[in-house]
């Protein structure tokens, strides 16, 4: 499903379950985007919903949340999108 800025749902998910997760790290987006060799842009649009992003980026970005890609995965599940995403 889409939502108003053209998110998928899901994506919108993920990107709060690691904008979350990130957040309980202490660092910030820029300094974790850096520490994992990822641009900060595309960090901001994942953490967005923006990105579809592929599983060796969720990989990636799950290695530095210090969790599994299944953790990850199981909390965007867990998520709750706001109306007009």
């Amino acid at each position: 499903m889409k939502g108003k800025n053209g998110a998928d749902e899901y994506s919108v998910r993920l990107g709060n379950a690691i904008r979350v997760m990130r957040a309980q790290t202490g660092l910030s987006q820029e300094m974790f985007a850096c520490s994992n060799g990822i641009n900060r842009t595309y960090m901001t649009d994942i953490e967005l919903g923006r990105r579809n992003i592929t599983i060796g980026m969720g990989q990636r970005i799950a290695d530095g949340l210090g969790m599994t890609l299944v953790q990850l995965l199981s909390m965007a599940d867990a998520m709750e999108v706001a109306d007009g995403i």
